[in-house]
């Protein structure tokens, strides 16, 4: 009895449906857990109130500082008005400036030219260059170094950024929130 017994390939670039499939996977991992967060704030005249306030920053490119004590949700807020502003669809980048040590903040922040010191092989952009177009939330800014805030300060006015080793400027398009517990 001659039976066939075939086996039939076909052959297609997935590639595409794998980024389609993980921005899926983003764009509802995003709602998922704002849709969660927005729901477990409450309804208080405070929350009401600050919800308001990200409404009407959220459609200008405005620099923002938020003040309150650990816990109060500074970052569900920075990231809240990310969400709602223009500026979704480019990076939210989070920045814990206490935890970032103070030899290395300059680095992180605006990035290094190769050869700017030791180790140094390549060419780096800092956290500021990967938020272009979107927005940086720059947590516990009170705990970083003084001379740091103030370079900060320079970037924010200027609009752009000069690399550690650097020459030329860079020019970034950034919205900045600032993070603290401190009263600055």
């Amino acid at each position: 009895h001659g039976h066939r017994i075939g086996v039939m390939g076909i052959s297609h670039d997935i590639s595409k449906f794998k980024k389609q499939n993980e921005e899926f996977k983003q764009l509802k991992n995003r709602f998922e857990v704002n849709n969660f967060r927005l729901k477990n704030l409450g309804n208080s005249y405070t929350i009401k109130k600050v919800l308001k306030q990200v409404d009407l920053v959220a459609s200008t490119s405005m620099t923002v500082i938020m003040q309150g004590a650990s816990g109060t949700g500074k970052e569900l807020f920075s990231r809240l008005l990310h969400e709602k502003s223009k500026r979704n669809k480019k990076p939210y980048i989070a920045v814990d400036c206490g935890a970032i040590p103070e030899s290395l903040v300059e680095s992180e922040l605006f990035g290094h030219e190769k050869e700017a010191f030791t180790r140094a092989n390549s060419n780096r952009p800092g956290l500021l260059e990967s938020a272009q177009g979107g927005t940086i939330l720059l947590d516990e800014i009170g705990d970083m170094p003084l001379s740091m805030q103030v370079k900060l300060l320079r970037a924010i006015q200027e609009k752009e950024i000069q690399r550690v080793g650097g020459l030329t400027p860079v020019p970034i398009d950034v919205r900045f929130i600032a993070a603290t517990h401190r009263d600055l």
